[in-house]
């Protein structure tokens, strides 16, 4: 069940031959919206406060109490884009490579596990565990944080490494649930696959961190209230953070149905409503289990199970 209450098929427009004029305003449409795929955040900021909020709604009391006392009273919400917000930072850019793993269509994920890098934690799998091992009070975990983010000069959230951990905690089992952060190494996944997105020259990986869910405007909480009226019955298995990138690659093939969609220039996937209306669903889904999920994670940490 989706959020989406109208949905209509956009009909094709006519199509002519460019000019060469527009070819080249083409193709710079389309290596503008390139350009800015490297910095591209998954779900976006409403799509990390909703899997949050999700999460906390979860939470027993005193696992909600014990989270509350490392954020110092925020709600678990406002640490969700911490992440994204500090990778504009020189030192964090240690942090570039924990928020996606590199999965191709022929490889399994278990292969990206043995991986090695130059920056472990290697991979937004491997950082899951990595944070969650740090808030269990792992020590010799907690002191590589501690001394890798001295190092490079990184500033912990608040001062607080364990804030730290918390936020990048919750941010990358966000991350884990976008299906394109579970991507393909040949097009950086989606972020180097242009579209039309409603007539707006834009990539695919852009689409599914903001434009999807963008696209309702509605709140987060909205969204969260959505989310668990059409869902909250829906029985979600906890598993670890590699059965849940093992779950968004097999979902992955569904995103790049794409080619088929009619375009108004013939060059690029034409995506609108009716592209809104075959992936919100998954989208909704994603959402709703990366908030089940973290909330079972965090009862592991703080709610003494």
């Amino acid at each position: 069940m989706s959020l989406s209450t109208a949905v209509a098929t956009v009909p094709a427009r006519p199509t002519r031959p460019l000019t060469a004029t527009g070819r080249l305003t083409l193709l710079l449409l389309v290596a503008l919206a390139l350009l800015g795929a490297s910095s591209a955040h998954a779900w976006g900021k409403n799509g990390h406060r909703v899997t949050a909020e999700i999460a906390e709604r979860h939470l027993s009391d005193e696992a909600r109490d014990a989270v509350r006392q490392v954020t110092g009273g925020l709600a678990l919400w406002q640490t969700s884009t911490w992440a994204d917000f500090v990778r504009s930072e020189d030192p964090w850019r240690i942090a570039n490579t924990w928020h996606y793993v590199t999965v191709e269509d022929e490889s399994q994920v278990d292969e990206a596990l043995s991986r090695t890098c130059a920056e472990p934690p290697c991979g937004v799998i491997a950082a899951i565990e990595f944070f969650a091992a740090v808030l269990r009070d792992d020590g010799p975990q907690r002191q590589r944080f501690a001394a890798r983010t001295q190092e490079v000069g990184a500033q912990h959230y608040d001062g607080s490494l364990e804030l730290s951990a918390l936020a990048l905690l919750v941010h990358f089992v966000g991350d884990i649930h976008q299906p394109l952060h579970v991507g393909r190494g040949d097009d950086q996944g989606g972020n180097q696959i242009a579209v039309n997105w409603f007539g707006e020259v834009s990539n695919l990986h852009s689409v599914w961190d903001s434009g999807l869910i963008d696209h309702e405007q509605l709140s987060f909480t909205e969204m969260s209230d959505g989310l668990l009226a059409a869902l909250g019955d829906e029985p979600v298995e906890q598993g670890d953070a590699a059965a849940w990138a093992r779950e968004a690659k097999q979902v992955r093939s569904r995103v790049y149905r794409i080619w088929d969609r009619t375009s108004r220039d013939n060059r690029l996937p034409d995506l609108g409503w009716q592209y809104v209306h075959d992936m919100r669903p998954l989208v909704d889904r994603q959402l709703y289990r990366a908030g089940r999920r973290l909330a079972g994670l965090l009862e592991q940490i703080y709610g003494g199970h």
